[in-house]
């Protein structure tokens, strides 16, 4: 099922199209996103008392609301009560608003790797794992895009085992292939295992092949092993993928003839 996607353009068009808006931003809008910047949330809630709908409107150019500024914030100490306070005082549907760049305040968060701001917001709205941001991708790759392994654990638990509309055997590849970049190797060998018909593997070795360091160490190299053996890879492909060195590690030795296959 297609999901719709709230916009943001007509909370933005509020401070721009109505008599007096420029005045009422400077005296509202910028100490809202200097409150969201800090997570102050007595200053934010002072604002937000009299102010109730300004919630779910954007306060920057590029269309953000508070939720965004906060949810993606990495500084402040409050970020996480800031958030869910906020969250209490929206509806499901608030959280699905997107910025200019069509980002989900989930999205940027992320994104940023902020893993408690990203539980907060699924807890109140599971449909926000399935949007997709400007990219056409969803928070779950985003967050693998940027290597942040806690919000990646988090997500793929709320993903239906990458079995939505979204996910299709191009997807999972991409997504497989960017958890080996960032070795997130127990992730990567789940999703080989789900989906052994990806057809992607040749590059998922390529991965691999760049990244000796990972067999430095015996768990990950482990698991690495585990994911080249599992029925996702050819036969031809996982024949002999591993010797020892001259240290006795294991390491990949055909994978430039796999490539030149």
């Amino acid at each position: 099922m297609t999901r719709s996607i709230i916009s943001n353009s007509t909370n933005y068009l509020y401070w721009n199209n109505f008599e007096g808006a420029k005045t009422e931003y400077l005296k509202i809008g910028v100490p809202l996103y200097e409150a969201s910047i800090k997570c102050d949330w007595e200053d934010a809630y002072a604002i937000l008392i009299k102010n109730p709908e300004l919630v779910k409107y954007s306060i920057t150019e590029n269309g953000e609301t508070a939720l965004h500024i906060a949810a993606s914030a990495k500084g402040p100490k409050h970020v996480k009560q800031f958030v869910k306070n906020l969250v209490d005082l929206m509806s499901k549907e608030d959280l699905e608003i997107v910025n200019k760049n069509h980002n989900t305040a989930l999205y940027l968060a992320a994104a940023a790797g902020n893993v408690e701001t990203v539980k907060i917001m699924v807890e109140k709205n599971k449909t926000l794992v399935t949007i997709p941001g400007g990219g056409g991708m969803v928070p779950l790759y985003a967050a693998a895009l940027f290597g942040n392994e806690k919000v990646v654990q988090y997500l793929y638990g709320q993903s239906q085992g990458l079995r939505d509309d979204f996910w299709t055997n191009t997807s999972r590849g991409w997504l497989l292939e960017k958890c080996v970049e960032s070795d997130m190797f127990d992730i990567a060998l789940d999703i080989v295992k789900k989906f052994p018909q990806i057809g992607r593997v040749s590059n998922v070795l390529g991965v691999l092949a760049r990244k000796p360091e990972a067999f430095r160490e015996k768990e990950s190299s482990n698991i690495i092993e585990r994911t080249i053996n599992s029925e996702a890879l050819v036969p031809s492909a996982k024949a002999g993928v591993f010797r020892q060195n001259a240290n006795g590690r294991r390491e990949l030795h055909t994978v430039a003839r796999v490539f030149a296959s």
